[in-house]
């Protein structure tokens, strides 16, 4: 099953703290080996907009996927 958590609100209310608190959680969860999945995210910043588009976002979640999983390489075109 698919699961996705998607925080929004105003500067300084705790999203992010909240987002590694839940991250820390899941990764040792992962490490202990209690859990099987694959675990990406990647945090958008007001202050900088280079990060904060599309492109930028897919690429930080397909890193962290492949990181984990590098089988999924197979299925990236390759550079020529």
């Amino acid at each position: 099953e698919n699961q996705m958590f998607w925080i929004q609100g105003g500067s300084g209310k705790g999203k992010t703290i909240l987002l590694c608190g839940i991250i820390n959680k899941l990764e040792r969860a992962m490490v202990a080996g209690r859990h099987c999945y694959n675990l990406a995210y990647y945090f958008c910043q007001a202050t900088d907009s280079c990060i904060n588009s599309m492109t930028m976002v897919l690429q930080g979640l397909i890193y962290l996927l492949i990181h984990q999983q590098p089988c999924l390489l197979l299925y990236l075109p390759k550079n020529t």
